[in-house]
């Protein structure tokens, strides 16, 4: 479902137009709970009622608060003004019936912004790879002088950086299909980068996910710019739809990397080894990251050297440990099979990968023929999806070990004694992990631990 212009975003509001308002905000996770406490400085009396499924919420000890908690916690919307959704709460029927009164922390944050200074915004989005592009970039931008605040998925909330942004600040908004899902604002620079099934569970299918994403660019206008992958289908059918001015990348003609080098047309820039991050798919992202360096004026010369001292982050193609020989690898990140995909590639030789979690709906048959033809000698699979991957691995003819696994302290054990000399032992599951862990980050920390206790 496409959610058209409403009323209530027919003009710019900001957090002290709220004063007089019948507020709500729709879960009160660390998103809507940063903009609560950025909100009640501004508006110190402002009667605000919180709601949220769960009933076991930290509530602040406030005397303008009141809360409604479980399974009634959207009941009655009609009864206010402002309705803040929470990018964790999907828009479910009785949303959409007060869909004029819905808004969001990042339309409101936007807002905010764009009234009190000429910030220049810009947007990162994607499937995967759009915390270590967004993070590359402001590395980048830091590194060439600029004034920078970074916000996003990386437990990084708007509101608590509210007060570091002037008018001379770029600030880099990593954007998840969640978060743009009713986006009524625009960034001066939209990053797109490369699209695939992913939250088919939320968004119902691939069509209603790239809708999603697309808002990103769909209120820009000729005075803004899209930088997107030429390669990438859907990526190019958005930009083809788009009133900004477009950006390709991976084309012979613009930014592209072949050979070892990343090129602006004919012109060599620098070698791709002065990205210490492993696999090509790092090597497309940063295009993105090259084409904004070029869009500022910024000598590239100044991107390369600080390419060369970005550290990447966690739980992303992580190289944990070597031990006996065995380099064991984390990158709990990749829950679709595309970004696993990246992964295998990322490496000469896998000797051991562990796979499984929650069933999306992926298509596990490309992968499942990538380890045939590497070879990869043992696969071990997490419960969930696991009957999925065996019948992908079986159309694929997979020669190797399929190994059962329950437990992350099993996998590295196992790892350790079936993972050959001089190959990567990998955790890239092509597959969400809430089943058994609490998100990517709980399983990719479990999983330094079990290493960390072999050695």
């Amino acid at each position: 479902m496409r959610f058209h212009l409403t009323s209530l975003h027919a003009w710019i509001m900001r957090l002290k137009d709220l004063a007089n308002k019948r507020v709500a905000l729709i879960g009160f996770e660390a998103t809507n709970r940063s903009l609560f406490y950025a909100l009640r400085s501004v508006c110190p009396n402002l009667w605000v009622e919180i709601r949220d499924l769960r009933t076991t919420v930290t509530l602040p000890e406030d005397p303008f608060v009141t809360h409604t908690l479980g399974e009634t916690y959207l009941d009655h919307l009609q009864t206010f003004d402002v309705i803040i959704r929470s990018p964790g709460v999907r828009y479910w029927p009785q949303l959409q019936a007060v869909q004029s009164h819905v808004t969001t922390s990042l339309n409101l944050f936007f807002d905010e912004v764009r009234s009190t200074t000429t910030a220049t915004m810009i947007g990162v989005t994607g499937t995967k790879g759009k915390s270590t592009t967004a993070t590359l970039l402001a590395h980048v931008l830091r590194e060439a002088g600029k004034a920078v605040t970074l916000i996003g998925n990386m437990d990084i909330q708007e509101w608590d950086h509210l007060h570091e942004i002037n008018d001379d600040t770029i600030v880099v908004y990593e954007m998840s299909s969640y978060m743009l899902e009713d986006f009524n604002n625009w960034p001066d620079i939209a990053l797109l980068l490369p699209l695939y099934p992913d939250h088919m569970d939320w968004h119902g299918s691939f069509a209603a996910y790239t809708e999603a994403k697309s808002r990103i660019t769909a209120r820009q206008t000729s005075e803004n710019m899209l930088i997107f992958p030429a390669k990438n289908a859907e990526a190019l059918s958005i930009a083809k739809q788009t009133d900004a001015t477009t950006i390709p990348v991976q084309i012979v003609s613009g930014l592209h990397w072949q050979n070892g080098f990343f090129f602006d047309g004919t012109q060599q820039l620098f070698s791709t080894n002065a990205l210490p991050l492993p696999g090509e798919h790092w090597l497309d992202d940063a295009l993105l990251v090259l084409a904004v360096v070029k869009q500022l004026d910024i000598p590239f010369d100044r991107a390369q050297r600080a390419f060369t001292s970005f550290k990447g982050l966690p739980h992303r193609l992580e190289v944990v440990a070597t031990i006996n020989q065995v380099t064991y690898v984390d990158d709990a990140i990749s829950t679709t099979p595309e970004s696993t995909i990246a992964a295998v590639k990322a490496f000469d030789t896998v000797g051991s990968i562990v796979l499984g979690g929650m069933d999306r709906g992926y298509d596990y048959v490309a992968l499942a023929q990538l380890l045939t033809e590497r070879h990869v000698p043992n696969v071990l699979l997490f419960p969930g999806a696991r009957e999925k991957f065996q019948h992908a691995l079986t159309r694929a003819q997979f020669a190797g070990s399929v190994i059962l696994v329950e437990s992350m302290q099993e996998v590295v054990s196992t790892m350790a004694q079936c993972t050959p000399a001089g190959s990567v032992a990998l955790l890239s599951t092509a597959a969400p992990s809430y089943d058994q862990f609490k998100n990517y980050k709980d399983q990719g920390q479990q999983f330094v631990d079990c290493v960390r206790k072999l050695s």
